[in-house]
């Protein structure tokens, strides 16, 4: 209860950030905008590592807050200095807050459906080990990391433009776009899932080791961390595909998303947790995910305005997975080793084996695209090359019939 207490304040504090990284992003402010998690982040690890020797995990709670706080107050200080509000004459024009409720009630029951997994995992985990709960939410909670960079940055930047297409363009433009940026994503976000996967062991090793943490509770993150790993992309566009749903006013179609993950995330995992124990929660999740995106995603979108080259998409995702082979192999082959090996390097030696391998393995698999020809890998090396900054209109992807 009092750890409720205090979180409730990261809603209301995250929440009044999100209104005014909004602002920002309609006035094209898109760096200011696109810096409020690195902002949250930042402030939350830094004010957690100062104050969590004294408050233990209330220090960590606090530090929650007082990221979501500093995002906040970065977002409506710049808005309000380069603009400022007189909130009389907001409120006051007519049908505004009859308008601000019609576009959040959607968004109530989009987020309530969003939460099952959590619920899944917290309904199978808690007859298990004592630490379970802790392991599979650390696990779950690290994959949002990677994808957060990426989320984060391309929902400000695209959205706006985004949404003109679909409401003052047509429905084929928005079409175009959401596909484009699933696809540059992708490339990013499909590679990285399966490092995160194939690492998993030894980046347990070094930031959840000691300190309380016991062995079984480090292999429990480890081996959970494995299996959420590889679905990051697919995470990504579960939440890219939602929010570009409602943002569209598909509201059927967003409802229908959630829905159908809720319940394939509690079918799946109800049948992998008899098989696979607390492994079975996380496997269920990524699968659930999976399933939810290659069969249910073309079915939902079909009563939105988005139409588009699904099997295209489907064909540059099974490029992309041949193209990270090398990171495949990698979580084959560094899953092989137990835990407690890792656990007995020194965390400096583990840290550099983890840069290394996967500045290394990166290397390879770009590589592989390259030799592919995958498009979007060949523009990002020339974007390096010249240093320009892309846009989303030269990520285009080759027309298909």
């Amino acid at each position: 209860l009092p750890l409720l207490r205090i979180l409730s304040l990261v809603v209301l504090f995250i929440s009044l950030c999100t209104l005014f990284q909004a602002l920002n992003s309609y006035h094209r402010h898109y760096l200011i905008s696109a810096s409020s998690g690195f902002m949250d982040t930042a402030f939350m690890i830094g004010f957690t590592v100062l104050s969590f020797k004294e408050w233990g995990i209330y220090g960590a709670a606090w530090g929650s807050v007082a990221g979501a706080f500093v995002a906040f107050l970065v977002q409506a200080v710049y808005y309000l200095r380069r603009h400022g509000v007189v909130w009389g004459t907001v409120i006051s024009k007519a049908g505004a807050l009859s308008a601000l409720l019609y576009a959040l009630v959607p968004l109530a029951v989009v987020w309530s459906f969003q939460q099952v997994p959590m619920l899944v995992i917290s309904r199978f985990g808690s007859g298990m080990w004592r630490g379970t709960l802790s392991a599979l939410n650390i696990a779950q909670t690290l994959t949002t990391v990677p994808m957060g960079l990426v989320s984060r940055t391309v929902l400000l930047s695209i959205f706006p433009f985004l949404v003109k297409q679909a409401h003052e363009d047509s429905p084929q433009a928005a079409s175009r776009t959401f596909f484009q940026t699933l696809r540059v994503s992708f490339v990013f976000l499909l590679p990285a899932g399966i490092l995160l996967s194939a690492f998993a062991k030894p980046i347990t090793a070094i930031f959840f080791s000691g300190g309380g943490i016991d062995p079984e509770g480090s292999r429990r993150i480890a081996h959970s961390l494995v299996w959420f790993g590889w679905s990051l992309f697919l995470l990504y566009a579960d939440l890219f595909a939602s929010q570009t749903l409602i943002a569209m006013r598909a509201l059927r179609a967003a409802i229908l998303v959630s829905v159908m993950r809720a319940l394939l995330s509690y079918a799946v995992s109800y049948v992998l947790t008899t098989l696979l124990d607390y492994q079975g929660i996380a496997l269920g999740f990524s699968l659930a995910l999976a399933v939810n995106f290659f069969l249910c995603f073309p079915i939902c979108f079909s009563t939105s305005g988005i139409r588009g080259p699904w099997l295209s998409l489907y064909a540059h995702i099974a490029k992309l997975i041949v193209a990270s082979t090398p990171a495949l192999l990698a979580v084959f082959f560094l899953n092989r080793i137990g835990i407690t090996v890792w656990l007995a390097w020194p965390r400096l030696l583990s840290a550099a084996m983890v840069t290394g391998g996967a500045a290394i393995l990166i290397a390879l698999c770009y590589g592989l695209m390259l030799i592919m020809k995958l498009p979007e890998a060949g523009q990002i090396l020339d974007f390096i090359k010249i240093r320009k900054q892309p846009s989303l209109a030269d990520f285009e992807p080759p027309t298909v019939a």
